[in-house]
């Protein structure tokens, strides 16, 4: 059997351990006075969040102002609205947004808007990228029309029209990505006309939000419920990760505890919760399943399932099947894939992808044997029902038949 063989199956059930953060996200963690990273802290009250007073600004250098229409800002003027944008020469989406930004300011600045984009490279390398050619892709505007596209420019004759900085000590990043817990970029953040933080989120959206802060009519309460939940979502999400890379699982399961207690009229979180404390329970099952300890993890795993909720029995089963297709108990396998597919918490995407491994093998030396095809067939018929336009639903159906008649019927040929 080759290296891989059933254990893909493995994937199927690991892979969703945490919730992956943006591929091009930045981390950046916290450090004592030892040096050693220490976990991000928890409490959402010392979050730089919507509502909090916008720190004031010390940037070490403006290379625009607007052709003198704005000033270098250190505190913020009531009844203005800025834009504090975090961006990098190397960050391609931070490049794609920098048209959006100039024809936002174009439009606002009679507004009382001011939108400052915000570097922590040094000066240099700022001025080199400054009198680059605008890239092709990034040469466009919000104009719909069809008039004919823009002549080249300079990414110094783009961002003029709104204020761009760099500030290479750190200090503003500090004050709002890393106070806010934000590890991407692009990353805008609005003050609003009261000095007060009024949004958080990527540069492309920030029409919207603009446009009712200009009129008074943004719902601060609205939104600031939704974001608190997603930072304290990340900030969770670190945490954990950290005491699992030094197999603190009681440590991080009674973390999740006291955020239930701490959430429990906020369904959505307690949902959320539940998912990634049922992933923290699965941690040791998995290392069992890798070290062939076939019966030391399905122990496990029944132990998991005394305390688990019916919705957590669709994750259970698939934990399940992984060490079944891993140990060769196809007959139990087949049947766990039956369940799976019947399941009231069935989910297509992962029916596809077990089904999927089922027909790559086929003809293989780590083929599967009849039972196991035909539930998978049997679980593709059902999405097939559900999704009966999807072509790569319809193409495996056509597999798994194949395999499933070649199996059935050895003496006939294809």
């Amino acid at each position: 059997m080759h290296a891989l063989g059933h254990r893909t199956f493995i994937l199927i059930a690991s892979c969703s351990i945490f919730l992956a953060t943006n591929a091009s996200s930045q981390t950046t963690k916290e450090k004592d006075n030892t040096g050693k990273n220490q976990p991000h802290a928890i409490p959402s009250t010392d979050l730089l969040t919507i509502g909090s007073t916008a720190p004031s600004l010390q940037i070490d250098h403006w290379l625009s102002n607007g052709n003198g229409a704005f000033k270098e800002v250190g505190s913020f003027t009531t009844g203005k609205i800025y834009v504090v944008e975090f961006w990098a020469t190397w960050c391609g989406p931070c490049i794609r947004s920098m048209p959006h930004l100039a024809s936002l300011q174009k439009r606002f600045r009679d507004k009382g808007v001011q939108i400052i984009s915000v570097s922590d490279e040094d000066l240099e390398t700022i001025k080199e990228f400054l009198q680059s050619s605008v890239r092709s892709n990034a040469n466009q505007t919000d104009d719909l029309s069809n008039n004919p596209p823009a002549p080249v420019q300079t990414y110094s004759e783009l961002t003029h029209v709104y204020s761009l900085t760099t500030d290479p000590d750190g200090s503003t990043k500090r004050d709002y990505m890393l106070a806010a817990k934000q590890t991407g970029i692009p990353t805008s953040f609005i003050v609003g006309k009261t000095g007060k933080i009024e949004w958080i989120g990527h540069p492309m959206e920030l029409e919207e939000p603009l446009s009712q802060l200009i009129a008074d009519k943004w719902d601060r309460e609205s939104f600031a419920a939704r974001f608190r939940l997603t930072q304290v979502r990340d900030q969770l999400l670190d945490t954990i990760q950290e005491f699992a890379s030094e197999d603190k699982y009681d440590d991080a399961l009674k973390l999740v505890l006291a955020k239930k207690l701490e959430f429990s009229t906020a369904p959505e979180m307690i949902q959320f919760l539940e998912t990634i404390e049922l992933k923290i329970k699965f941690i040791p099952v998995l290392r069992h399943l890798q070290s062939d300890e076939f019966d030391d993890a399905i122990e496990r795993l029944e132990r998991i399932e005394k305390t688990s909720s019916s919705k957590q029995k669709f994750e259970i089963d698939l934990m399940r099947l992984s060490i079944q297709m891993a140990s060769k108990k196809f007959p139990e396998a087949a049947a766990t894939i039956e369940s799976l597919s019947t399941s009231e918490h069935a989910q297509p995407e992962i029916l596809i992808q077990i089904a999927s491994q089922v027909a790559e093998a086929d003809g293989t030396p780590d083929a599967f044997p009849l039972s196991v095809v035909k539930s998978s067939l049997v679980a593709v018929e059902r999405v097939a029902k559900l999704l009966p336009k999807d072509a790569n639903v319809k193409e495996l159906l056509k597999q798994l038949q194949k395999s499933h008649s070649r199996l059935d019927n050895p003496q006939k040929k294809n």
